[in-house]
């Protein structure tokens, strides 16, 4: 019995051990959620939009494709073409981030543009942009160095994005811009709207500045795979910056249009 009783004794000490373990072990070996790439798939978006800013109208045509590179790089081309003022304008601008689509993005971009009109001419811009993510709120972020005939000197484009539904999104926007356009404050929004497989959406924006109010509106068509408006812009196409461009050409062409002062003595 002594001996039989050690025996139970020894087998419940090494199942009291050897249980944890197992279990710890198996926890282990759990899988944890998967975290998403930087981009889902090779996605695009075209849109077509105008603007008034500063008295100055123009139409533009905006595509964008975005493709991975690697599990946490993509990259993504955007070009525009349309008239400011009447005359051309077109320009091309490329993107190449890292993303956590739960977390962050930061990447580089570039931009050349050029409006035909006078007063216009051509811009290049070079920064760094990032984005982050928190439940229904995106803060996004460029700053750079933009030089040419529109304007030479630091750049910056700030803005606060909520979600109140995952299909509308809601936003508070500060550019800034060297030379004449200085400070434009802007708040806008974009619907992805339940026709077309969720693939078709209108934007608006109302912007503010010292001398003048102006906006845009346009429609947005979305190629790639069906999801809510939220989830495309964390983990497909990053948004265009052309709206930079557009504002300074504006500027430079309404100055340009600006009669003269006559002194008459």
């Amino acid at each position: 019995m002594p001996k039989a009783h050690w025996l139970l004794s020894s087998t419940a000490l090494v199942s009291l051990i050897t249980t944890p373990l197992a279990a710890a072990d198996l926890e282990s070996s759990t899988p944890a959620p998967e975290s998403k790439p930087a981009v889902s798939e090779i996605n695009s978006k075209f849109d077509v939009r105008w603007n008034n800013m500063f008295g100055v109208d123009s139409v533009a045509a905006v595509g964008s494709v975005s493709i991975p590179l690697s599990f946490s790089w993509g990259a993504q081309l955007d070009g525009m073409v349309g008239s400011i003022d009447g005359d051309f304008a077109g320009g091309g601008a490329a993107h190449l981030f890292w993303r956590d689509p739960d977390t962050a993005l930061l990447g580089f971009y570039g931009e050349f543009a050029h409006a035909s009109a006078d007063g216009g001419g051509d811009q290049t811009r070079v920064g760094a942009e990032t984005e982050f993510y928190m439940d229904r709120l995106m803060l996004s972020a460029l700053a750079g160095y933009q030089f040419g005939d529109l304007g030479e000197g630091f750049f910056s484009k700030t803005s606060l994005s909520y979600f109140p539904d995952d299909n509308l999104r809601l936003y508070v926007q500060h550019k800034y811009l060297p030379g004449d356009v200085d400070h434009i404050g802007s708040v806008g929004g974009e619907w992805l709207m339940p026709v077309h497989d969720n693939s078709v959406s209108l934007f608006g924006e109302a912007s503010f500045s010292d001398d003048d109010v102006g906006g845009q509106v346009g429609m947005r068509i979305y190629f790639g795979p069906q999801k809510p408006l939220i989830d495309r812009m964390r983990e497909d196409d990053p948004g265009d910056h052309f709206d930079l461009f557009m504002a300074a050409a504006s500027k430079a062409i309404d100055d340009d249009d600006d009669p003269a002062e006559v002194i008459v003595e």
